[in-house]
């Protein structure tokens, strides 16, 4: 009988003590800027205060051109053909011009902080894929491009915290502390939920 009460025991203590179970909060941010819309989403699976694994996707969408885009005399400066516009470029374009939308935000700084030049879906898929290639041997990281056409980029990034590096996640400003990421995303004005 002592016996059959030890194996009982045994057999609760291990069916009831499973604590794997993870949980997951996805912190969201949707920006417009220079004519394509981003949206960011980090979802984070972790149990208790650890981080075990982190998706990432970027979402972006060029903005349909619209007539009065197009001009044709006008608005038109004296040559009937286009707008005059002697407005320096750096007076007009500030952070809220910026493709992503809060300078400092994205995890590889690929498209973050573009100041110089207004970035079209072309422009930002040339910057991804020259950036694509650097990453390819880090263990613990993937990534795939889940949309490309003229109009939209789908690019979406995986972190798995058990294989990576401490080195590696400083380039995607990522930590493995879940208090931590969850107060970095939302002080960048992404919401958690």
């Amino acid at each position: 009988m002592k016996k059959l009460l030890t194996a009982l025991s045994v057999l609760v203590l291990m069916s009831g003590c499973d604590n794997t179970t993870t949980d997951t909060l996805s912190c969201n941010s949707t920006t417009t800027a220079n004519g394509v819309t981003t949206k960011t989403s980090y979802d984070i699976e972790y149990q208790n205060d650890d981080v075990k694994y982190v998706t990432i996707t970027y979402d972006y969408s060029q903005d349909d051109v619209t007539a009065d885009d197009e001009m044709d005399g006008v608005n038109a400066d004296t040559d009937g053909l286009d707008e005059d516009d002697t407005t320096d470029n750096d007076e007009r374009i500030d952070s809220e011009d910026v493709v992503d939308g809060v300078v400092g935000d994205a995890i590889d700084g690929t498209v973050d902080g573009v100041r110089e030049t207004i970035l079209d879906i072309a422009g930002i898929k040339n910057r991804y894929e020259n950036q694509l290639s650097t990453y390819d041997n880090i263990e613990g990281f993937s990534y795939q491009v889940d949309m490309d056409s003229d109009t939209e980029y789908r690019i979406i990034y995986e972190i798995d915290m058990d294989k990576i590096s401490d080195s590696d996640l400083t380039t995607f400003n990522v930590t493995r502390n879940f208090s931590d990421i969850r107060t970095n995303y939302e002080d960048l004005g992404y919401t958690c939920d």
